[in-house]
């Protein structure tokens, strides 16, 4: 059997199911070990019981390890991963989830197309037996100013289910950082109010697409770090270390829009 469709089959067995309780516990140990706090706000402020069919879209902003702060507001949600965190066994202790294949990563480990399934379809799969997901739509994570441009694929994901008749609900998250490269720093996680995805109407299906693509971005954008540049970024990210998030002034500040 080759290992493309080996891959597929666990995936598909994995459709539904809940992150393993191994990963978790390991999630919690190292978030546990390595940020002094950990903080849900916004919409809810405790963590959230699995729903099934709930897709949380989360901004990027410091590496893999945004997903341990998503998993202390969702504990069990499964994850788009980047293909690079399961290569090796050891990281393999530390995340798994369905495979994201990013052209970078098809010439760096010279991965052939057919190796891997369509993400897209796995997630699709993993929503309609009832999973929650997580999917980090900038796709790569950056400590600036604003978010990286986002791509599509929690919208494809999000058309295909509502096509499907499924009651799909979609949760924005926002990642913030005292200071993301200092150990014991504090985090928080804001949660943000169900997104309201537009009905399809008269529209194409591409036309729909593009429609909840723009309604989830600006959702995610309204709980996401949203500076008017680089400068007013340092500024608050400055004041932010000095007074840590006991202040709730400093999130709302780190969520500033431009103009």
């Amino acid at each position: 059997m080759s290992n493309s469709i080996a891959g597929k089959q666990a995936l598909d067995r994995q459709a539904g199911r809940p992150l393993p309780w191994l990963h978790r516990l390991i999630s919690w140990l190292l978030r546990t070990l390595y940020f002094g706090r950990v903080r849900i706000v916004g919409v809810r402020k405790t963590p959230t019981a699995r729903r099934g069919a709930r897709l949380i879209i989360a901004s990027h902003r410091n590496g893999a390890i945004d997903g341990y702060q998503v998993l202390r507001a969702f504990p069990g949600v499964q994850f788009l991963t980047s293909v690079q965190l399961l290569r090796y066994r050891l990281l393999r202790l530390m995340f798994t989830g369905i495979p994201v294949v990013r052209e970078k990563d098809r010439q760096r480990y010279d991965i052939r197309r057919s190796a891997y399934g369509s993400p897209v379809d796995a997630g699709y799969a993993h929503l309609l037996a009832g999973g929650d997901l997580a999917v980090f739509p900038e796709g790569s994570s950056e400590w600036g100013p604003h978010p990286l441009p986002y791509q599509r694929g929690a919208a494809r994901i999000a058309r295909r289910l509502l096509q499907a008749g499924v009651s799909l609900e979609v949760v924005p998250l926002g990642l913030f950082y005292v200071a993301p490269d200092y150990f014991r720093s504090h985090a928080e996680v804001y949660v943000g109010a169900p997104v309201v995805l537009p009905a399809r109407g008269d529209t194409t299906e591409r036309e729909w697409e593009l429609r909840l693509h723009e309604t989830m971005s600006d959702a995610l954008d309204a709980v996401s770090v949203r500076c008017p540049d680089q400068a007013s970024f340092a500024t608050v990210e400055a004041a932010a270390r000095a007074v840590g998030f006991e202040d709730a002034r400093m999130l709302r500040r780190l969520r500033a829009r431009a103009g």
